[in-house]
């Protein structure tokens, strides 16, 4: 035979144990979006890294084809953007934009070589067939706004003479 007691205090128990369940609910919850999210955003930063890797290799296809034309003829130290029409990489002053969330330019750079041959930080002579591409891939997420940046850095040479 029950008494009153004791059906309060089963009452109380599963208050409690659903107050328990509750809890560890919402927080795996808030786990499984912290999750997601950080998904995403390791997503955008995987493909910044892809288009910095492809913005090199586009400058090596510009090298390929004239090395004085699509590379030397080029300012030293002044922003470029890549863009692909008629089956060709050129090389343009207009920012390019990819996706709506990344922004890609480059920027070559004078290298100059010591007395052995090697590339110098300062002094040198100018060597006029390497420069130093530098590709930067800007993220700008659309919800935030806020801006991360991926670069990669190669040197360019005339490898072909041309």
């Amino acid at each position: 035979m029950r008494t009153h007691s004791s059906i309060g205090f089963s009452l109380v128990e599963i208050v409690v144990g659903s107050a328990i369940i509750g809890t560890v609910f919402v927080s795996m919850i808030a786990t499984y979006g912290a999750y997601v999210k950080a998904s995403f955003q390791n997503a955008s930063i995987i493909k910044s890294a892809y288009l910095a890797e492809e913005g090199i290799e586009a400058l090596k296809t510009l090298r390929d084809r004239s090395f004085s034309s699509n590379i030397a003829s080029l300012t030293a130290s002044t922003t470029y953007s890549l863009d692909f029409s008629s089956g060709f990489w050129k090389s343009t002053t207009t920012p390019e934009t990819i996706d709506s969330g990344y922004k890609r330019s480059f920027v070559l750079f004078s290298v100059y070589r010591d007395s052995n041959s090697d590339i110098t930080l300062s002094g040198g002579t100018l060597d006029l067939n390497t420069k130093k591409a530098t590709v930067t891939i800007t993220i700008v997420p659309p919800a935030t706004g806020a801006t991360t940046t991926k670069t990669l850095s190669a040197y360019i040479t005339n490898i072909f003479q041309n």
